[in-house]
Formats: C-alpha cells, structure tokens, sequence
C-alpha cells in the first residue's frame, strides 16, 4: 500500500464518551449536565447509563 493510500484513509469513528464519574469509556452515554462558557460552545457531561444520576 502506498503512503498516499494509507493517508487518504480516514480512521473510523469513535462512538461513546468518557463518563464524568467513573473515567472509563462507555458507548452508551447518557447526558448529565452542560457546562457554559463565556466564550464559545458549551461542554456537555456525559455518564454511564448503569450510575444511578441525582
């Protein structure tokens, strides 16, 4: 395969989030909460679907 082919390749990709809570990377994420900025876009907070959420 030439170096041309292999950087036309784009890596698949990635589904899930990393949960707040426990750190480990889950593929079924649940949104938690959302926190604003004052510039730019906000950053959403994503959690395990199995943690029990207040």
């Amino acid at each position: 395969m030439t170096r041309e082919a292999l950087a036309a390749e784009s890596a698949p990709a990635r589904r899930g989030a990393l949960c707040c809570r426990c750190k480990r990377w889950t593929y079924a994420p649940v949104e938690v909460g959302y926190i604003e900025r004052q510039s730019g876009p906000g950053v959403v907070l994503w959690g395990c679907p199995s943690q029990p959420w207040p």
